[in-house]
């Protein structure tokens, strides 16, 4: 698992995350959710090692992040951050083909395990027919579906997006989701921090922020509450159950 031990952070004199902890299984799919400001991006970046806090720590599998070389961490650990551009105008294909770096030693040609790797992951996203166009051809939508395949080339062990489903229209949010879905089954684990209340509600712990403090992490049944989510949004919602599926809404 990745547990997460009273994590402090502080950016530019805001308290970004407030003693923070939290155990991430493998195997199951964990939301983060909470307002505008409340440490989701910050926590992530955090669990992924791309922030260090002022305290606290994270471990990895029993393993301490810092004590894991950065191509160690790179094979262990998928990250999806909110926009990250490539450099260069290269190919859908070329960027799929970046996750698989920790893979290789230095100067390698791509091996056929590689190649396989990203067809995989490229079928997986439905990105197959953007293998030859730049990605400055791509709409948001397209780029945010590259990316993933990018992370799911690399066979990571954890996942971690950053507000994934963004700039996706419904059919692709629904696959993403199911990507997880299927992620998780494998035994992988997901943490992926969402705005949208009615696709959290289809993971399997929810992590609930305020203002850098956690106000609930459980079980989503358990923790998808009116109380919960006022406490996090400062507004009241009526949460449904209907068909095995949880809608939450906004009430007037």
């Amino acid at each position: 698992m990745i547990a997460a031990r009273n994590l402090s952070l502080t950016l530019g004199g805001y308290a970004a995350l407030r003693d923070v902890s939290a155990d991430l299984r493998h195997g199951r799919v964990t939301a983060i959710i909470g307002a505008n400001g409340a440490g989701k991006t910050s926590l992530i970046r955090s669990l992924a090692g791309l922030v260090i806090p002022q305290s606290g720590d994270v471990e990895i599998d029993g393993v301490a992040l810092d004590a894991l070389t950065h191509a160690q961490r790179a094979r262990m650990i998928g990250y999806l951050p909110q926009d990250g551009e490539p450099a260069w105008n290269i190919s859908g294909a070329e960027l799929v083909s970046l996750g698989r770096l920790p893979h290789r030693s230095r100067f390698a040609l791509p091996s056929a395990d590689d190649a396989r790797a990203i067809e995989r992951a490229m079928i997986a996203t439905d990105t197959l027919a953007f293998a030859d166009r730049t990605i400055d051809t791509l709409s948001g939508g397209e780029r945010a579906r590259i990316k993933m395949a990018r992370v799911l080339a690399g066979e990571p062990q954890w996942i971690l997006a950053d507000e994934p489903l963004a700039n996706l229209d419904p059919p692709h949010q629904r696959d993403m989701l199911a990507l997880f879905r299927a992620a998780a089954a494998e035994g992988k684990g997901v943490v992926t921090v969402l705005h949208q209340l009615d696709a959290a509600s289809l993971a399997d712990d929810l992590l609930i922020l305020r203002r850098g403090e956690v106000v609930a992490h459980g079980p989503v049944r358990e923790v998808l509450t009116n109380a919960n989510l006022n406490a996090a949004f400062g507004m009241d919602f009526d949460i449904v159950e209907h068909a095995g599926r949880v809608a939450v809404i906004a009430r007037a």
